[in-house]
């Protein structure tokens, strides 16, 4: 058949039924996964299917999940027993198994072997199929470390070609760094032009002879897929005629797959070299692209530092930062 409609009532006239559970079940899976061999828990909601624990019984907490089309839902905790090895250290998975002669979705627990690596989820259609929660390993002593395996449901849709950026000033915080770097100061200007109600002109000003910068504090959205470039203005407080400007950012990821916020580092330096404006008050676009990205991912808290090296730099007179943001696809 190469056209199809749904749904419709009856079981004669045109597409309508009669329907099978698995014609529903892929239809739910088309909308709203396109990576049927790991998405499927419903971000947001009530506890995400979050496990905890750091020794036997581990608990499975509240959420729900789309499992290769099928609904599950889970309102109250469950703990999982998990038996301690007998010589080395073994990893387990735990999953959400979709069967299609229980007609159930359930957690399951599939044991690893001792010694090993963490053991095979099933994903047999019409039969059995697995989607991953958690990795649990387990020490002979009976301490457990959990990774977490989660992947969301994401709809079946291409993200367009351009996205949003991130907009971090004016439009963010811009803190004072608390160490490696002097703060750039901060200014708002009135507009020249207009009478009685003039815009406000906001910028941070990097001095000539001390290296100085910003920080700006934002979560990455759900959409994100690497590929960051971090976008700026500026003009100079005078005339720089063959000068340039040394311009660094440096990241550090805050999230639960990265080291907690007091344990951090920014990543190393990400910078480019900038022919300055040859007229004073001339505002430049620059653009700096981030390598070393510190694993950032989505939905992750991003730190980001913003700053110039005058060791790096000739140019005299403040530089004058006017907009950044952050662009990625």
């Amino acid at each position: 058949m190469a056209e199809i409609s749904l749904e419709w009532s009856g079981t004669l006239t045109g597409d309508a039924g009669p329907y099978s559970d698995d014609d529903w079940s892929d239809r739910w899976r088309k909308l709203f996964t396109n990576d049927r061999t790991a998405q499927g828990v419903l971000p947001n909601y009530e506890n995400e299917l979050e496990i905890t624990g750091a020794a036997t019984p581990i608990s499975v907490n509240t959420g729900a999940a789309l499992v290769d089309g099928k609904f599950y839902e889970n309102t109250t905790a469950v703990t999982v027993a998990i038996p301690s090895p007998a010589v080395s250290t073994r990893v387990d998975r735990i999953v959400l198994r979709k069967s299609w002669v229980a007609q159930t979705v359930r957690i399951t627990r599939i044991e690893g072997v001792e010694g090993g690596v963490a053991p095979a989820i099933t994903q047999t259609d019409g039969t059995t199929w697995d989607i991953p929660l958690y990795q649990v390993t387990i020490t002979t002593g009976g301490a457990i470390t959990l990774t977490d395996e989660r992947a969301d449901v994401v709809p079946n849709i291409t993200a367009p070609a351009s996205i949003q950026p991130i907009y971090l000033f004016p439009d963010k915080t811009a803190y004072a760094p608390l160490s490696g770097v002097q703060a750039a100061g901060a200014e708002v200007n009135e507009s020249s032009s207009g009478a009685t109600a003039k815009p406000l002109l906001p910028q941070l000003n990097f001095d000539d002879t001390t290296d100085e910068g910003r920080m700006f504090i934002f979560r990455l959205p759900e959409v994100y897929s690497g590929s960051p470039v971090v976008h700026g203005l500026y003009k100079m407080a005078g005339a720089n005629v063959s000068k340039h400007a040394d311009i660094n950012v440096q990241v550090a990821a805050i999230s639960d797959g990265d080291a907690d916020w007091s344990a951090a580092a920014f990543d190393t330096t990400n910078r480019e070299t900038e022919n300055v404006p040859d007229t004073a008050d001339e505002a430049e676009s620059f653009s700096v692209t981030i390598s070393n990205t510190d694993s950032m991912a989505a939905g992750d808290w991003v730190c980001l530092l913003f700053w110039i090296d005058i060791s790096e730099g000739d140019f005299a007179g403040d530089l004058e930062l006017l907009s950044l943001e952050l662009r990625y696809l």
